[in-house]
């Protein structure tokens, strides 16, 4: 059961809503209506380890090392 983020059309107000099965059209909590369009919504990403700097981004590379390592960061 997939709880969706919706926005009611005729009032704006924005919801969550519990959505059971396809069959269940949900209403508006502030309005009572049932003109709710799903909004896109974000999610988070984690990752277990930190992404790797290029030497050239940490300054570490020297200015003659600018661009040679192909990272596209500089």
């Amino acid at each position: 059961m997939p709880i969706y983020e919706f926005r009611c059309s005729d009032c704006g107000s924005s919801q969550e809503t519990l959505v059971r099965s396809s069959g269940d059209a949900p209403v508006c909590d502030s309005c009572g209506g049932d003109a709710l369009k799903r909004k896109l919504s974000v999610f988070a990403v984690s990752s277990a380890s930190p992404e790797p700097q290029c030497a050239c981004a940490s300054g570490s590379g020297g200015p003659e090392n600018m661009g040679s390592c192909g990272c596209g960061c500089c």
